[in-house]
């Protein structure tokens, strides 16, 4: 008699697999497996499956020769694809037009070609062509990108050539307000994770400016509001590290940015304010190390208190000094921006 042994962590990957495997028929092998380690006969594993009783013996075989992978293995050739001749413009319209979801897809296909195929169908197809789900980035309605070229071409890149050749000291400037909660991330994982979180809408404010070239970090902290008051007291703490270069600031449009006072300072202290186009985050590279703080302390992590909160974020900025954190930003703070000509819809 045929036996198998099926571990329980084999168990639970079966489990994932039999509804998470590009191909219908790797989906039914796993299915078969899973219903195998749950001492189902094998005749009723072929008609839950929809499979011959045959089928389950071979897939047996297979995982007491090579577990999960050699059943896994596809030895033999699919028939091309009745949609090969259409290929070519039919990726072209999917890159010019995207679909969010698989029916609509199969049917844009069917009526442009009269031939109907199921969602798992077009899901390998797509594949097959190198389609693959992605997040949608996305791109502030009000935004002018011609603008946006304009002001990197003539006043962001030339600023950026004179501060790598020691001319000038060049920072990035933006506030960013991390709220005491749960930052969600993505964990592979066999069930779904859940990751603590603290109540009430604690904040922890911090206004920093990174130099472009050396990527030094200049900060004010707070646990009430960024304001006038904060922007001024900043240019103060970069006044005295100038080491008599002239300094420019980079900066959005907010207000408290952009009024008499900080630009009456501003003159006072020899700095020159550049005011990035209105929606512009992607050209402010300060935007890039606030990523970087969320996935490297705050993504999935529980803090018991705001105490320990800001603490935890207060010697992290701190640590950005160190080997280990200056060798990821020098590639992540790199003069590369994002423009928007294309992939727009």
């Amino acid at each position: 008699m045929l036996t198998v042994q099926i571990s329980k962590t084999d168990l639970a990957i079966l489990n994932y697999e039999r509804f998470h495997q590009s191909k219908p028929i790797l989906q039914k092998r796993m299915l078969a497996l899973y219903l195998k380690g749950l001492n189902y006969s094998h005749l009723e594993i072929a008609l839950i499956a929809d499979i011959g009783r045959n089928s389950v013996t071979r897939y047996i075989h297979a995982y007491n020769q090579g577990g999960i992978e050699q059943v896994l293995q596809l030895n033999y050739q699919g028939r091309e694809s009745e949609l090969a001749g259409h290929k070519d413009w039919l990726v072209k319209s999917l890159v010019d037009h995207p679909v969010r979801y698989l029916k609509e897809a199969a049917h844009r296909i069917a009526k442009a070609t009269g031939i109907v195929k199921s969602t798992s169908q077009v899901r390998n197809l797509l594949r097959d062509w190198g389609f693959r789900p992605l997040k949608s980035g996305h791109l502030p309605g009000k935004a002018l990108p011609e603008e946006q070229q304009e002001f990197l071409s003539n006043t962001l890149m030339p600023l950026l050539e004179r501060s790598k050749k020691g001319a000038c000291k060049v920072y990035f400037v933006d506030a960013a307000h991390f709220v005491m909660g749960a930052f969600m991330t993505v964990f592979w994982c066999l069930e779904r994770v859940f990751v603590k979180t603290g109540a009430g809408r604690f904040r922890f404010n911090v206004l920093g400016a990174i130099e472009a070239v050396s990527h030094e970090l200049v900060t004010v902290c707070n646990q009430t509001y960024i304001n006038s008051n904060s922007v001024v007291a900043l240019m103060g703490k970069l006044k005295k590290k100038s080491q008599g270069l002239p300094i420019y600031m980079v900066l959005d449009n907010a207000r408290y940015q952009r009024n008499k006072r900080v630009k009456k300072s501003a003159a006072l202290l020899g700095i020159e304010l550049v005011f990035l186009p209105a929606y512009s985050p992607h050209l402010n590279l300060i935007e890039r190390l606030w990523k970087y703080i969320r996935k490297e302390l705050l993504n999935g992590k529980y803090f018991e208190n705001k105490i320990e909160f800001s603490n935890q974020i207060t010697r992290f900025l701190k640590s950005l000094k160190t080997k280990k954190h200056r060798e990821k930003l020098k590639t992540l703070i790199t003069f590369n921006f994002q423009t928007f000509e294309m992939h727009q819809t």
